[in-house]
């Protein structure tokens, strides 16, 4: 409680700048007074790996140990201790450090640690807190053209969102993942969030996910996962012309199949008479 006290947080009304991850001096039992003299406060991971080394210590020393009182330290606090620690760390970026994680990572320990569910509500709230937080800086990246950015935002709050136990499938921001990558010209990351969505069962408006996939699959020279997919998106969007178009492009490419190709074009023209 402690570490957690004196660790400054940014706010709008104190400069903490110079104390910035900082917690509190360590104290043990081999502290001298001499060494208290001069104790400077320990950074916030290496305060916490110092709480982690206790509470692992304590968690073996009571392994086979049953309280005979409900006073009486037992797992279970060792276990709700952890806990706590864990739902702090969550509210810091993802791996902010290397020994101690933070952010989803942090929520995602807290909320295995805590079997009775008493901490599920603020679990949730903080990984919501995460979610919205990337989701933010994804639109402001966007905005400024920076798309390579704007995807790696998106792709973290769908995942934020995904984390136990707040378990929620973000389709949306898969997709917006996906789409940034794609404009960025990532195919690797554009395929797999794109993939991601098709197999959420989220395909967008008039089933941009299949166009989408099947383009990437065409400029990976992956004709047959091409015409798959997009044969697939026809036959639930029969009325999508980036799907029709992308068809139509892998015959012509392909040369593969002219009775398909002309009943597509046919199909082409019935949309657009002109």
């Amino acid at each position: 409680d402690m570490a957690r006290s004196f660790d400054p947080l940014e706010n709008k009304y104190t400069d903490v700048s110079k104390v910035k991850g900082l917690t509190v001096p360590k104290i043990t039992e081999a502290t001298t007074e001499d060494m208290a003299r001069n104790n400077p406060r320990l950074t916030r991971d290496e305060m916490f790996e110092f709480i982690f080394q206790d509470l692992n210590d304590a968690e073996t020393c009571l392994a086979n140990f049953t309280p005979g009182a409900k006073n009486i330290p037992s797992l279970a606090v060792v276990y709700g201790l952890k806990a706590r620690a864990y739902l702090w760390l969550g509210g810091f970026d993802e791996g902010l450090y290397e020994e101690v994680p933070t952010g989803n990572a942090a929520y995602a320990k807290a909320a295995e640690l805590d079997v009775k569910g008493s901490k599920t509500k603020d679990i949730k709230a903080g990984l919501e807190g995460i979610a919205k937080k990337y989701q933010e800086e994804a639109y402001n990246q966007y905005a400024f053209t920076n798309v390579k950015g704007a995807s790696e935002n998106f792709e973290k709050a769908a995942k934020a969102s995904a984390t136990a136990p707040l378990s929620k499938v973000d389709s949306l921001n898969y997709y917006n993942a996906g789409f940034t990558a794609w404009a960025g010209a990532d195919a690797e990351k554009a395929l797999e969030m794109f993939n991601k969505c098709y197999e959420i069962g989220y395909y967008n408006e008039d089933g941009e996910v299949f166009s989408k996939l099947g383009e990437i699959y065409l400029s990976k020279k992956d004709g047959d996962s091409a015409v798959k997919i997009l044969e697939e998106g026809f036959s639930k969007y029969p009325q999508s012309q980036s799907i029709l178009i992308g068809l139509i492009n892998y015959y012509i490419g392909s040369k593969s199949n002219t009775d398909r190709l002309f009943s597509l074009l046919d199909e082409a023209k019935k949309n657009e008479p002109n």
